[in-house]
């Protein structure tokens, strides 16, 4: 393949070095530039993050098309485990259904067949970094690495992941009230709203999105300290309590940014402050809202900030 042409996947997202190079970055979700700006680029093909399990698929797809690949890093902060799922493809494979083995949400594209994966598991070493965002510590593994000379194969592209194709119907895009005794059923009815009448756009991520505003839901009966597990939620219970220590918590730690950061302190405002305040003033006031998003104090929407 042509190196122009290479990454094939998510080029506009990832940090390019040296085409020579053998080795490729994962961050994970930590920012790829705070790692690999201190790192000189003649020491590694390319870097970029992951932030879900879904995009170990692309990492695939790229090194496939660039056999060159023979060394894979995986650093940086680990969250919704995707990196922990990279290292286990490599050391255990996958089932029979395509999925990771040990993980019951962790699900390989059947475009690509099992001989091109087992060839990458041969044939690409990994090296496990998760929790490790010194340049230097990372520097060192990269030249621990020894130049093979060669790719493992031919460069091999395979078709993209067949999604269904759903219609978009028509809608007046008013509020959507869903009510629901369980968070896990009303995600369900979520989604079915989305599928529905949700418009595609753009991300900052270089892929496109369906979305859909003005949902509300409703939930009468779940219990937050044992909160009802549903199969398709494709979480656990260990997900959550890990991700509650991200969302609880203001620190934002090496990543870009993080929803604990814009509820509890962004731009130095506490949005969950100006909520509990309005309800310890008003028991029963409607008029409050917590968002993850930063409203600018010039903005006429910022009322007089409360003593």
């Amino acid at each position: 393949m042509n190196n122009k042409d290479w990454p094939i996947y998510f080029k506009e997202n990832l940090i390019l070095g040296n085409p020579k190079s053998e080795v490729g970055i994962v961050t994970l979700f930590t920012s790829t530039k705070k790692i690999v700006e201190k790192i000189d680029k003649n020491l590694f093909c390319l870097s970029g993050q992951l932030y879900s399990k879904e995009g170990i698929n692309f990492i695939l797809r790229n090194i496939l098309a660039n056999p060159s690949i023979r060394y894979l890093i995986v650093c940086g902060t680990e969250i919704s485990g995707s990196g922990k799922a990279l290292i286990d493809f490599f050391e255990k494979g996958i089932d029979k259904d395509y999925k990771i083995l040990g993980y019951e949400f962790a699900l390989i594209h059947k475009e690509i067949p099992k001989e091109a994966l087992e060839l990458v598991r041969k044939n690409v070493q990994i090296k496990n970094l998760i929790g490790i965002d010194n340049p230097q510590e990372i520097i060192k593994t990269i030249k621990s690495c020894p130049f093979i000379g060669k790719p493992f194969s031919e460069s091999q592209i395979f078709p993209d992941h067949k999604e269904q194709e759903i219609s978009i119907f028509p809608t007046d895009e008013s509020i959507f009230k869903i009510n629901e005794k369980y968070i896990g059923t009303a995600w369900l009815r979520i989604l079915k709203l989305i599928l529905r009448y949700g418009s595609i756009n753009d991300t900052w991520y270089g892929n496109k999105a369906r979305e859909l505003f003005n949902i509300a839901a409703v939930i009468s009966n779940e219990n937050p300290f044992d909160p009802k597990m549903f199969p398709w939620l494709q979480i656990t219970e260990k997900d959550i309590e890990k991700y509650n220590l991200y969302i609880m918590n203001p620190e934002k730690g090496d990543e870009l940014y993080s929803y604990g950061e814009r509820l509890w302190d962004y731009e130095g405002q506490n949005h969950d402050h100006w909520l509990f305040f309005s309800w310890s003033r008003k028991g029963s006031g409607r008029g409050s809202c917590c968002g993850d998003f930063f409203v600018h104090l010039r903005s006429p929407l910022w009322r007089t900030p409360l003593p």
